[in-house]
């Protein structure tokens, strides 16, 4: 836990990953957890293995600087809203044709580099 950034925890989750690779896990006290990076991980999680990701776990730490916000943090109800609005936006985006795909990826590594 003391290598992770409080003020910007997706900067120390950025670097594990560069160094770990896009699916890794941490122990933070006696829980541990599995961290996805990267689009291609996220669509593939959230796509074609919802279920596994169906649920949370209850982080106190996380919780104190998230208060249960956005889809990385939520759990339980909020957590399943969340998911299905991210996977409908994505799909309305045009996730899966090659042109709308192309232009969120390098909009991601963009914004990656500017972390």
């Amino acid at each position: 836990m003391h290598v992770i950034s409080m003020e910007k925890p997706y900067v120390t989750f950025h670097e594990l990953a560069e160094k770990y690779g896009s699916v890794y896990s941490l122990q933070i006290g006696t829980q541990k957890m599995v961290v996805l990076c990267g689009y291609e991980t996220v669509k593939d999680a959230l796509v074609n293995h919802a279920e596994e990701f169906a649920g949370r776990p209850l982080v106190p730490v996380f919780v104190d600087i998230s208060h249960e916000h956005g889809i990385i943090f939520s759990n339980g109800n909020n957590w399943k809203f969340m998911k299905r609005f991210a996977v409908s936006t994505m799909r309305n985006l045009g996730m899966g044709k090659g042109t709308i795909e192309d232009s969120i990826l390098e909009e991601c590594k963009k914004f990656g580099k500017n972390l």
